[in-house]
């Protein structure tokens, strides 16, 4: 074999004269073919005034000097035409496209031409059916070419996802977007398996649930572990911040849950469901037997042992309050609590009454109406002030036997000038002489 392979480079033979010719031919050929660039692709006629080392890729129906070498390499080279076929997978530059173009199947191919249908692509990392896209790289830059940019990720349909899937160890910890719905959602996970829904924003109303897959209003919230802390507001200094803040919250304690608010470690504001939560300012039990039987309880502003232990404070509903007094710089001082409610007691013949008692739960009434709004034997009324009865003209008494005795009226017109009365069961009665009015 007196030349190479590929190229077809003669070979200098065993013994033979003027050697140098057949070196001189071989350079030339490795100087046509090597690191290739052609002027152009697909030429017909030769140049008329074409440069030394000057290379073209002829066409299918090349003319004159080319004639009859379709698809091979043109190399100007010594003043005369030389002519390469190209083999399969050589790279040439194209100076007129300025474009790089590999042979392949008898023609050449744009190496570029399918980069906007890649099957796969890696950047610095491998690439797979999965993840056809696949970069390794401690950030990335997403930059604006013009006044903005946006990510843009979509689903086929409103049952598959479209998300940010954040992870550890190749473990899902949070993920965020529509996953499985339409609705915005924003997951959690401890180990990649359970996910939990911390945030969703629903398509079509805005409303936002915490822990609801779909809020059923404005603000929707759910704890999902019994004993949870729904709310808590600390200051820049971690204390608990009370002054001026107000809340208005819809709470369903169907379940028995519970919402506390707390302020500096007291307990403000909370609302029970029948587990026995006994908050400072508010507190509403739910009865632990059926709805006959049982009872229901507020008490704002008050504290003490005695109202979680005491069995008449839960059987028995109630209001209680306590006031509170800025006293300068030793705080605040906490006054005698008060109680309003509503029980059955035998002193009045069995019927429920209203009390308003200060001091203990068992202290005696300040005041107390019977079913009939009768104040009640053991009641009594202190005025700091005026107290102000019914006005009445003479002939528009009250019924005498309605009112029952000592009833007390103001009888605007009486005969002998405006009096108070007094009802002795039968009649109205002018305080001053006990005549009947008239």
């Amino acid at each position: 074999m007196s030349e190479t392979a590929l190229l077809n480079i003669p070979y200098i033979m065993a013994a033979q004269a003027q050697k140098h010719v057949t070196h001189n031919e071989a350079l030339r050929i490795l100087d046509a073919l090597v690191h290739l660039a052609v002027e152009d692709r697909d030429r017909s006629d030769p140049p008329l005034d074409p440069a030394e080392g000057q290379r073209h890729a002829l066409g299918e129906a090349p003319t004159g000097a080319f004639a009859g070498q379709a698809g091979q390499i043109a190399a100007f080279q010594d003043g005369a035409w030389t002519f390469h076929m190209p083999q399969e997978g050589w790279l040439v530059w194209d100076k007129a496209q300025t474009a790089l173009f590999v042979f392949d199947d008898g023609g050449w191919t744009p190496v570029s031409a399918d980069m906007d249908s890649l099957p796969y692509l890696g950047i610095n990392a491998a690439a797979d059916d999965t993840n056809r896209l696949a970069l390794a790289s401690e950030a990335t830059l997403l930059s604006h070419d013009g006044a903005g940019h946006q990510v843009k990720v979509n689903k086929a349909a409103a049952g598959e996802t479209a998300s940010l899937l954040f992870q550890t160890g190749w473990s899902g910890r949070a993920e965020m977007g529509l996953a499985g719905t339409d609705d915005f959602s924003l997951k959690v996970s401890a180990d990649g398996s359970a996910w939990l829904t911390a945030l969703t924003v629903a398509r079509a109303t805005g409303r936002l649930g915490f822990g609801v897959a779909s809020p059923q209003a404005m603000l929707h919230v759910k704890v999902p572990t019994e004993g949870d802390t729904l709310f808590r507001f600390d200051d820049a200094s971690g204390s608990s911040l009370w002054r001026g803040r107000h809340m208005g919250v819809f709470l369903n304690t169907d379940l028995g849950g519970s919402l506390l608010f707390n302020m500096t470690g007291y307990n403000y504001v909370g609302f029970n469901g029948g587990r026995g939560l006994i908050c400072d300012t508010i507190s509403i039990s739910t009865p632990v037997a059926d709805h006959a039987t049982g009872s229901k309880s507020l008490r704002i502003g008050d504290t003490g042992a005695g109202y979680a232990t005491s069995a008449i404070t839960l059987t028995k509903p109630n209001i209680a309050f306590r006031s509170w007094a800025w006293n300068g710089a030793n705080g605040y001082t906490i006054g005698t609590p008060g109680w309003v409610g509503v029980e059955q007691t035998a002193a009045i013949n069995g019927q429920a009454a209203f009390f308003w008692r200060m001091g203990s739960f068992d202290s005696p009434n300040r005041m107390q109406l019977d079913n009939n709004g009768d104040l009640g034997t053991a009641g009594s009324i202190s005025a700091g002030s005026h107290a102000k009865v019914g006005s009445y003209t003479a002939a528009a008494l009250p019924s005498a036997s309605a009112a029952g005795p000592g009833a007390i009226i103001y009888v605007s017109n009486e005969a002998g000038g405006a009096t108070l009365a007094f009802c002795d069961g039968t009649d109205w009665r002018r305080t001053a002489d006990r005549a009947v009015v008239s």
